[in-house]
């Protein structure tokens, strides 16, 4: 815009734009015209205008102008994806890379619009959080309505070479876990607090992936403590467990947590018996005999017993006696208890210790003739 005073008052003034010498035509605005006004310019510093009165007798003036390019300016943005499954916390935070100042020194004022509200332009610094997933578009500008000149996604090494940021928010599978039920194990002998199950996990964001393994994390205290959970073959087993009721917490890399119940029963109380032991002669042999039985007498029918850890198919033990070694003998007997969907209870005796014994020599005895 070209201003002037002077000259014939009631004459107005004729204002005429040129680059180089012709007339500039490839304007949005007449030229010339009596405002003073040019609009449409490219940049460049080879305008002049010429003011002048039509029959006001002064010399026309001539006036250089400089058309400056206002400086470019390049954001970059970065975005955050949902955490958790149903989740509404997307993101993208758009940063200045260059181009902060302009040619008055000024800071440049940017604000940004989101869709579906493009019309709408907020001075946010560039952050848009509790984002659903979907696909989105910002605009951004400046004080003059001006885009960036470079748009680029954070870490990636090419510009988009948009002038709009066009981008997705996603969101993980479900984080879901349940007790395979075909393998869970209650407490084999009670107080044993030995029983187990396997989980199958699926979805979420796993800590890492190799292979078929996805890596969770799990916990049977409620949070208080975490250990790895892998997902391959039959996954990791959880065991420790207590009769009562469970609930195993898993979560994943972005800390989303998904929970599953199982309850484990009590387990076996049977009662291993032993009864005092005495030596007799078995079928010429000397032998230690132990009889086996159970409390409760219930539980007789589902059990079997071990000698040594060696099966043994009866309730009655001849345990061998030392006749030549002065060598004294330790034997321990079990008992199994089975039940069905539970842990084999195992009991076993204190050490048995046989003595040695002689054996019986007999010596003829000649009467005298």
């Amino acid at each position: 815009m070209v201003t002037a005073t002077g000259g014939k008052n009631d004459e107005p003034y004729v204002f005429t734009l040129k680059k180089g010498s012709h007339v500039f035509t490839s304007l949005s605005t007449p030229n010339p015209n009596a405002q003073g006004v040019f609009e449409g310019l490219v940049a460049g510093d080879d305008y002049t205008v010429e003011i002048s009165q039509a029959v006001g007798g002064c010399t026309t003036k001539v006036v250089q102008v400089q058309i400056k390019q206002e400086t470019e300016y390049k954001v970059e943005y970065e975005v955050k994806q949902v955490t958790c499954n149903g989740d509404h916390d997307g993101s993208i935070e758009i940063t200045t890379t260059s181009g902060q100042t302009k040619l008055d020194g000024t800071q440049r004022k940017l604000t940004y619009a989101i869709s579906p509200r493009l019309d709408r332009f907020l001075d946010n610094g560039g952050k848009f959080e509790g984002l659903a997933p979907g696909k989105y578009y910002v605009i951004v500008q400046d004080e003059n309505g001006c885009r960036p000149n470079e748009i680029r996604e954070k870490g990636q090494p090419t510009a988009t070479g948009a002038d709009i940021i066009e981008f997705t928010i996603t969101e993980p599978d479900p984080l879901s876990v349940t007790v395979r039920m075909d393998t869970v194990e209650h407490e084999s002998c009670a107080g044993s607090n030995d029983g187990k199950a396997y989980l199958r996990v699926i979805g979420g964001t796993p800590f890492r992936v190799v292979g078929t393994d996805n890596v969770y994390q799990y916990s049977k205290d409620g949070g208080a403590t975490w250990v790895e959970y892998h997902s391959d073959g039959s996954g990791t087993l959880i065991d420790g467990l207590a009769p009562g009721d469970h609930t195993i917490l898993i979560r994943d890399k972005n800390g989303c947590q998904a929970e599953a119940t199982l309850t484990i029963e009590a387990g076996s109380e049977v009662t291993l018996k032993l009864s005092q032991g005495k030596y007799e002669c078995v079928n010429n042999v000397i032998k230690y005999v132990v009889e086996a039985s159970v409390e409760p007498a219930s539980a007789a029918l589902n059990v079997r017993y071990l000698l040594d850890g060696v099966a043994h198919n009866n309730t009655r033990f001849e345990l061998d006696v030392d006749l030549q070694t002065n060598t004294t003998k330790s034997y321990v007997i079990s008992v199994i208890h089975k039940v069905a969907g539970h842990g084999e209870c195992r009991k076993d005796s204190a050490p048995i210790v046989v003595a040695q014994r002689h054996r019986l020599r007999l010596r003829q005895i000649r009467s005298p003739a």
